[in-house]
């Protein structure tokens, strides 16, 4: 039994990952081969650039994922930054899901949205498909604009189930703002997944 777990996962231009739990498994795509091993999904749709980040490469509107097996959910730790350019909206954005039951993106579970129509970071909880917001701080008004495009997200939950939420955009804060906390009872998980929507040819997301 995990009874102590620790993640930290990185999103660079979109993703940078690294990370260490009981059960280890970690990823800065410096090895390419690795990388698309151990991440299934839309690998046609992203790229690993020569700075080992990945990003996403495609041809048109799109909406991509990558899945990665992962458990750890007690005394855990997600951190990750991205990086999105181009104006945010209900058509552009970045989904990190850091608990989902399934291989599929409507399975129960938690994500962390960077951007969307109101250009901010949100934890939801997604129950049969239906998303709702558990952590938003709305007096932070459109954290990613053209002049703070990298933001550095940290999410925790304690061994009691409450959960919290943080965030650092450059540019703009000097240390971690807390977002918010709530508490959440269960959570489990079997995957954690990426997924990147945007309403046209990207290539540097």
């Amino acid at each position: 039994m995990i009874s102590r777990a620790r993640i930290i996962i990185l999103l660079v231009g979109i993703l940078l990952s690294e990370a260490v739990f009981a059960e280890e498994w970690g990823d800065d795509f410096s090895n390419t081969e690795v990388s698309e091993r151990e991440w299934e999904g839309d690998w046609d749709n992203f790229a690993i650039n020569k700075q080992g980040q990945l990003q996403s490469q495609t041809a048109e509107a799109a909406e991509s994922m990558l899945f990665h097996e992962s458990t750890a959910t007690i005394d855990a730790e997600w951190k990750f930054w991205v990086r999105i350019s181009g104006t945010c909206s209900a058509y552009n954005l970045i989904r990190f899901y850091i608990a989902l039951g399934e291989e599929d993106v409507t399975s129960n579970g938690f994500f962390v949205q960077v951007g969307g129509a109101n250009k901010n970071i949100t934890l939801y909880q997604q129950t049969k498909g239906e998303a709702r917001k558990i952590i938003e701080d709305t007096t932070r008004k459109k954290l990613l604009d053209a002049d703070a495009s990298y933001v550095h997200v940290r999410v925790t939950r304690s061994e009691d189930g409450v959960m919290h939420l943080y965030s650092l955009v450059e540019g703009k804060d000097s240390v971690w703002t807390k977002e918010g906390e709530c508490f959440v009872p269960m959570l489990s998980s079997e995957y954690s997944a990426i997924v990147i929507k945007n309403s046209k040819k990207r290539g540097y997301d």
